[in-house]
């Protein structure tokens, strides 16, 4: 999966001074210019204002800005259920330093907030501006993967398919996310179920439909899963609508988490599976095994038949 990136740009912020002090008038505004691109301001637009008092509920990462005893501070707010990697970094900056300075780095635990900088004028008699853009990735960069463990089959006993697609895998298993996943053919509706137990950490399940243009490489529907170690795994081309959990639900090895389908860059029904992790900013898939009969490790291959 592509890095989330999302950029704010701040409009330039009046600075008053008062008895040698920084006053940041009140309030702020959003609003949208012509070319699309969301301002936040001071100063009232000549178009309809919006006060920035809540968030979209949809945002799982929010940035905030907090005024305390005359300085700005950047806060990072992680709505996720899981630790995820922040990058900020400026695109513009006049008359202005940061604590800590800029590019950093910051790890925000789950359903948290965290203090990123403190913004200060270098003079305070002058104007001062910035624009700043943030990156994130899912997952914390300090997970450690267990190549020992064995992973259930991500469907129901009674159920045997093929691999058509490997570690590797020459049609589409490039790229580092999907280096070591797995492609596995079955009929749309197949039931889903969790390889092993974690929380769910994020849901994508409103697509319906499927093809090889490289516009569906991000129009699949998946299920993503936190595991105890930090590493994750991902259920893709899922059906629509079919979800049987929710974003912070604790599933069991073996629950049934939604019905396979045939959507985003796919050409024909099957489950995209792999287990992820952060890598400092960079989502990539790990190698693992399935639990065959008697435990024992079954190293996934294509063309090979898998049933419990």
């Amino acid at each position: 999966m592509k890095i989330n990136t999302l950029f704010y740009y701040i409009a330039y912020i009046l600075v008053i001074v008062c008895q040698c002090s920084v006053c940041i008038a009140t309030p702020l505004y959003k609003y949208r210019d012509a070319n699309g691109i969301w301002h936040y301001s001071n100063i009232q637009p000549s178009i309809p204002k919006r006060k920035i008092d809540h968030h979209d509920q949809r945002e799982r990462i929010v940035i905030t800005e907090k005024n305390n005893n005359n300085d700005i501070s950047l806060y990072v707010k992680n709505n996720y259920f899981c630790s995820v990697e922040v990058e900020l970094d400026f695109l513009e900056n006049k008359n202005l330093i940061t604590i800590p300075s800029l590019p950093a780095r910051y790890i925000v635990p789950p359903q948290s907030e965290y203090k990123a900088i403190e913004v200060k004028p270098i003079d305070a008699s002058k104007p001062w501006s910035y624009k700043y853009k943030y990156s994130y990735v899912i997952g914390s960069p300090h997970a450690k993967h267990d190549l020992n463990f064995r992973y259930h089959f991500p469907f129901p006993k009674g159920y045997s398919f093929f691999i058509s697609q490997a570690f590797h895998g020459k049609y589409s298993h490039h790229e580092p996310s999907n280096m070591f996943a797995v492609d596995i053919p079955m009929p749309i509706g197949t039931p889903i179920c969790a390889a092993r137990s974690g929380v769910v950490i994020d849901i994508v399940q409103n697509f319906f439909k499927h093809g090889t243009n490289k516009k569906y490489l991000q129009r699949g529907n998946f299920i993503r899963i936190l595991h105890e170690d930090g590493t994750m795994a991902i259920y893709v081309h899922l059906n629509p609508q079919s979800a049987k959990v929710h974003i912070g639900t604790i599933v069991k090895t073996g629950q049934i988490i939604a019905e396979s389908g045939n959507t985003g860059y796919s050409s024909g029904p099957h489950l995209h599976f792999a287990i992820q992790k952060n890598n400092g900013m960079q989502l990539i898939s790990l190698p693992f095994v399935f639990k065959g009969e008697n435990g024992s490790a079954i190293k996934p291959k294509t063309l090979t038949r898998v049933e419990h």
